[in-house]
């Protein structure tokens, strides 16, 4: 399975999920409980694609710039169908605010890293945690969606996805299995992890639901694959398909 494929699955979704919130007073609570739960499955997803994509990507400035316009862009979509149209910070912002955070703790991160394997100064790994630990709290601060536990995710994908793509752990050097392989072993590793603290902070079983992403990532194959259109059209996908539910709930609802 490609990144390509994982994109078209995690934003099918997400418009479920988004179709759920807006149509809420339209369907059983079921219904809407179904379609929230089948949404689940789309953050892990995006979230795991912004790991890899930095890792792959020629330009980080450029990479991260996308992020920063787009939460700009998407703000007001979000605002008007999720916020009921409160335009204030505390409100919340939109989930390309969390990813734009993340990719920039990964960022600052990965410097670090770097800096760790030059000077063998392993000291620099403690602030490499104070700088994860940041990353959440802008997440809490930011009020941005999932907040401090949506940055959490990406940063635990990050760190398992260096030990996936390391040739030892702990002392233990890893000989049998491919690091592409191995790589995704650790993500759907880090995900699960995630999915425990999440729901055990709020005290009942939420992000659980999307347990299906943890064996998409296990099929995934490490190859972007063929995308036929410009890889711009999935940052417009999310602003677009709000305004497009805001419209409908307008009209039907």
């Amino acid at each position: 399975m490609t990144g390509y494929i994982l994109k078209i699955i995690a934003s099918i979704a997400m418009f479920i999920d988004h179709a759920g919130v807006a149509f809420r007073p339209l369907m059983s609570y079921n219904m809407y409980r179904i379609m929230r739960h089948i949404g689940r499955m789309a953050f892990p997803l995006y979230a795991f694609l912004i790991v890899e994509g930095f890792h792959h990507t020629k330009n980080k400035k450029k990479y991260l710039a996308g992020m920063v316009i787009f939460a700009a862009i998407s703000e007001f979509p979000f605002d008007i169908l999720f916020n009921t149209g409160d335009f204030s910070w505390g409100a919340g912002q939109n989930v390309y605010f969390t990813l734009s955070l993340g990719l920039m703790t990964v960022w600052v991160c990965d410097i670090l890293y770097k800096k760790v394997k030059e000077t063998q100064n392993y000291w620099i790994n403690a602030l490499i945690a104070l700088v994860y630990l940041a990353g959440m709290g802008l997440g809490d601060l930011c009020v941005a969606d999932y907040a401090s536990f949506g940055v959490m995710l990406i940063e635990l994908y990050d760190v398992f996805y260096r030990i996936g793509m390391s040739d030892s752990f702990m002392g233990r050097r890893f000989e049998d299995v491919r690091p592409e392989k191995r790589k995704m072993e650790f993500a759907a590793l880090a995900l699960l992890i995630w999915f425990a603290i999440y729901d055990l902070s709020q005290g009942h079983l939420i992000e659980f639901y999307g347990i299906p992403a943890v064996f998409l990532l296990m099929a995934y194959n490490g190859k972007r694959g063929r995308v036929p259109f410009s890889k711009w059209a999935f940052y417009l996908y999310y602003p677009v398909h709000i305004l497009l539910l805001y419209w409908l709930r307008t009209i039907l609802v």
